[in-house]
C-alpha cells in the first residue's frame, strides 16, 4: 500500500493511526513536520511515535501568528533537542499539515531519499490526530521524494529558528490572546486539550479534578488575571486569600514586597483604594485586605458567595478589583479559567488564573 488516502475521525480511522502507519513501513531516520497549529497533546505524541521507531533527527515548523500554537509544545521540542522554527507572517497564516520523512536532511533544509510524506488537513494536537473530521493522503516508497522534499524545504525555510526571547515573547503574546479570545474559539481551535468540564461539576465536592501542570493553558508567570472565590473569608470586613497559581500571578501584578509597595488598585466605581496586600511564601497565599466602602464588599462579607477577581489592564497597566456576585459575569471569568485548564479548587471553593 504505498499510496492510501483516508478520512480521519469519520469511519473510525485516526491521524494519529495513519502517521503511525508511515512511520512504521518507511522506517526514516528523519521526519520534518510542517503544521499550522502544535498542541501540548500533539507534540507528546509525536515525540513518543518517532522516539519508539527510533527517528533520529526531527525538525518542526510551526506558525505563532494565531496565537494557537501552544508556547509550552515549542517549548518541550527544543528540550526534546528537535529543531524548531516558527512563522509569524503578517500576510497570512502558515497553514500546511504536512509530514515528510526520509535518510537525512540536506544542507538546504529538504529530505534526502524521503521515503513517507503524509499530506492533510489535520494539525498536530488531540482534535486532529483523534477526534476531528480530516482527510489525508499519505505515501510510502520513494516515487515521489523529490517532491517531498522539495515542499518540505520550502515550509522549513519559510520559518525563522526559535530561541529564547522570540518563545519568551511568543509566550506573552499567547496569554494575552486566550484573554480575550470566545470560548467557543478557544475549544474549536484546540488551544487546550483537556475537556472542559462545568461551573457546576468543577464546584461541587467530587466533581470534576483540577488538571495537573501539563493541562494548562496559561501559565501564572504569563497571566494577568486572578480570581478566588468569596465562600471563604478570614478577619476583618473583608479579608479575601487567593490560593496557589491565583497567588503566584498577583505577586507578580502587584507585587506587595517592592518598596512602598501599598496596593493600590481601582475598583468598580473608578475610585483608586489601596489593599493592604500580603503574600505568604510559607503556604503560597496572597492576602488581600478589602476596604469596607469598595463596591460590594459590605455584601460578599455578609453572603459568603461570588468571586473576587483581580486583573491588570491591558492599556493603561493598572490593577483593577472587582467582586462578582453570582450570575453571569462569574460564570463567565471561571468558564475562561476551566476552557484553558487554568484553575483548582480547595475543599470550600474555586480559584484560577489567565
Amino acid at each position: 500500500m504505498p499510496t492510501t488516502l483516508r478520512t480521519t475521525g469519520i469511519a473510525g480511522n485516526t491521524l494519529s493511526s495513519l502517521l503511525r502507519t508511515g512511520v512504521r513501513r518507511s522506517k526514516p531516520e528523519c521526519v520534518g513536520v510542517a503544521v499550522a497549529y502544535v498542541s501540548r497533546a500533539g507534540f507528546e505524541f509525536a515525540r513518543a511515535l518517532f522516539d519508539e521507531f527510533g527517528v533520529a533527527d526531527v525538525r518542526l515548523v510551526s506558525d505563532t501568528r494565531d496565537c494557537v500554537t501552544h508556547p509550552l509544545a515549542l517549548r518541550a521540542a527544543l528540550n526534546a533537542e528537535w529543531d524548531v522554527r516558527v512563522v509569524h507572517n503578517p500576510a497570512g497564516t502558515f497553514h500546511p499539515k504536512m509530514y515528510v520523512g526520509g535518510a537525512a536532511f540536506d544542507p538546504h533544509g529538504g529530505v534526502q531519499t524521503a521515503t513517507m510524506a503524509l499530506v492533510g488537513s489535520g494539525n498536530l494536537s488531540l482534535g486532529g490526530l483523534k477526534r476531528n473530521a480530516e482527510c489525508s493522503i499519505l505515501h510510502v516508497g520513494p516515487r515521489f521524494a523529490s517532491l517531498a522534499s522539495a515542499a518540505w524545504k520550502e515550509c522549513w525555510n519559510f520559518g525563522m529558528p526559535l530561541n529564547e526571547a522570540i518563545l519568551a515573547d511568543y509566550e506573552e503574546r499567547f496569554a494575552l490572546r486566550n484573554k480575550w479570545r470566545s470560548l467557543e474559539d478557544i475549544a474549536a481551535l484546540g488551544v487546550a486539550d483537556a475537556k472542559t468540564p462545568s461551573v457546576a461539576d468543577a464546584s461541587r465536592k467530587g466533581g470534576a479534578n483540577a488538571p495537573p501542570a501539563t493541562g494548562q493553558t496559561v501559565l501564572p508567570a504569563n497571566a494577568t488575571v486572578a480570581w478566588a472565590g468569596l465562600q471563604t473569608l478570614t478577619g476583618g470586613t473583608l479579608q479575601i486569600e487567593f490560593p496557589s497559581k491565583a497567588a503566584e500571578v498577583l505577586n507578580k501584578i502587584i507585587d506587595p514586597t517592592a518598596e512602598g509597595a501599598e496596593g493600590t488598585m481601582v475598583c468598580d466605581d473608578d475610585q483608586v483604594r489601596n489593599f493592604k496586600p500580603k503574600f505568604y511564601e510559607h503556604n503560597g497565599m496572597f492576602r488581600l485586605n478589602v476596604p469596607r466602602e469598595t463596591p460590594d464588599a459590605l455584601w460578599a462579607a455578609a453572603n459568603r458567595e461570588g468571586i473576587a477577581v483581580v486583573s491588570l489592564d491591558d492599556h493603561d497597566h493598572r490593577v483593577h478589583f472587582s467582586v462578582h456576585r453570582p450570575g453571569v459575569q462569574t460564570d463567565a471569568v471561571i468558564r475562561r479559567s476551566l476552557a484553558l485548564g487554568t484553575w483548582g479548587r480547595t475543599s470550600t471553593r474555586l480559584y484560577g488564573w489567565y
